[in-house]
């Protein structure tokens, strides 16, 4: 009797932490997709981060990405300079693909300056400024 009683707590115990363990893994998942802008096709260098954490991935030159997320709950922070910033939250997708929009009001004006060493009869040089 005692044997057997042993013997059904262990099964139990077994069963309790081998499927706990298990739903806990289950939850991890891959998500890949792709970066694109509404103009100029696919973005590289977005970052996406998932949020509350510092994990994260970047896109590459064709706008992919792939990224491990702890479960469903998690949600992906895409951004990018002179884009605006998007969140979406996971759920039971394994591919997100994202069109991001670009951020008018935060380009104002960018000015581009470059530094070099030359000659100085080889020296010229331009200014210029984009609206």
């Amino acid at each position: 009797m005692r044997n057997s009683t042993l013997w059904r707590s262990s099964l139990l115990l077994f069963l309790f932490f081998g499927l706990t363990f298990s739903f806990a893994y289950a939850q991890e998942r891959t998500v890949t997709g792709k970066v694109t802008s509404d103009e100029d096709g696919p973005l590289p260098g977005v970052n996406i981060v998932i949020q509350g954490t510092t994990m994260g991935a970047v896109s590459d030159l064709d706008g992919n990405y792939s990224i491990v997320v702890p479960g469903p709950d998690a949600s992906l922070q895409f951004s990018s300079i002179g884009f605006i910033t998007d969140v979406i939250k996971v759920g039971n997708q394994t591919v997100i693909d994202l069109v991001m929009r670009p951020d008018v009001s935060s380009l104002d004006e960018v000015v581009v300056t470059a530094y070099a060493t030359q000659v100085k009869k080889d020296l010229t040089g331009s200014v210029g400024v984009v609206n």
